[in-house]
Order: structure tokens, then sequence, then C-alpha cells
């Protein structure tokens, strides 16, 4: 039960420091979110010929931010720099195990989400695609902290991301090149230029 307790925390976990305008927003929401991103993706990415482990697809979506609810939610770029990666998979792997005592497999699922996997893959795409969004919606309700925090760096990795499964999920393409779209029409003619 700790670990059904710990995981409903993340309702109460807010996200980007509180720093929304149009709602709170947890972890837990996003979590949700990112799951429902994964689905989407994940069905466009199986029609088009790859295979999907579904349990570990949604097992790593829905708690790929658990260790949150005990350390909290550290926004990029901070989390990244004040810890290593590998400090903070050491620390994130230490909360699920010796405090929130999540199953084993949960525990296996959350290691792997760091594997080159394509479920790993989609869940990454999921998160980024799931924050851009979140922070559209936000920069056209005028909340100048979302354009400074790491915008930057979820278009970089949403441009980034393999033309193949780009290819293999319109879907995909269709929302980063609107959440895209979406961030210039928030304000800022500079960007609107590049």
């Amino acid at each position: 039960m700790k670990f059904y307790t710990y995981s409903c925390r993340l309702c109460n976990v807010q996200r980007f420091l509180g720093k929304t305008l149009n709602s709170p927003y947890s972890v837990g929401d996003h979590s949700f979110r990112v799951a429902q991103l994964c689905t989407v993706i994940g069905k466009e990415l199986e029609a088009a010929g790859y295979t999907i482990f579904w349990d570990r697809l949604l097992i790593r979506a829905l708690n790929h931010d658990l260790p949150e609810a005990v350390v909290g939610d550290v926004p990029k770029p901070y989390k990244y720099e004040c810890f290593t990666p590998e400090v903070l998979k050491e620390a994130e792997l230490s909360a699920l195990t010796k405090i929130i005592k999540a199953p084993e497999y949960i525990v296996k699922e959350f290691e792997a989400h760091y594997d080159t996997s394509i479920e790993s893959i989609i869940v990454k795409i999921a998160d980024v695609l799931e924050l851009l969004i979140t922070m559209c919606f936000e920069i056209q309700e005028g909340n100048s902290h979302f354009r400074d925090s790491s915008l930057p760096e979820c278009i970089e990795f949403l441009r980034n991301v393999d033309g193949d499964i780009q290819l293999s999920a319109p879907s995909i393409g269709a929302l980063i090149s609107k959440a895209l779209t979406d961030i210039n029409y928030g304000g800022n003619n500079e960007q609107k230029k590049n």
C-alpha cells in the first residue's frame, strides 16, 4: 500500500513550482497526459509495423516521474544544472526502492526507461511533447516564465526526433508542428523569423 499512497501523492506535487496561470497542474496530471500521448503515438507506430509492448509502455509512462512523490518536481534546466544524470538516476532509484517501496516490476521498468527501446523513445517523446503543449497554453495566456524556461531544449529535442518515427506516426509530426506554431503565436517575433 505504501507504493499506492506515494503514487496518489503525485496529484499534490505541483509542476513548474506552481507557476502555471491556466490551472493547478500536478505531476499526476502530467503522468496521465504522457500516458495518453503514449497511447496515441504507440497505436500509430504499431499500425506502421512497430512491435509495441503495451504493458512496458504504459507502466513506464505512468511511473516515469514517480520518484517526484518524494523529491518533488525540479524543473528543467535546473535539474540538470544541479545534478549529473548518474546522481539523478541513483537518487530516483533510491526513492523508488527505499522510500516508496515500489514493486519490483515498477523498478525494473523505471530503470529501463533509460534504454533505447521503442517504448522508452515513445515515453521520452510524449514527455517532452506534453511539456511543450502545456508551455504553449501558458505562453498564450501571457505567462513569460515558460518562454524563458526549458522551451529551447524542448523544441530542439522534438526537432531531432527520429525521422522514421515521425514518418511512421504522422500525428507526432503534426503535434510537433502544431506546438511549434502555437509557440510562435504566443509572442516573440524574433522566434517567428527562425
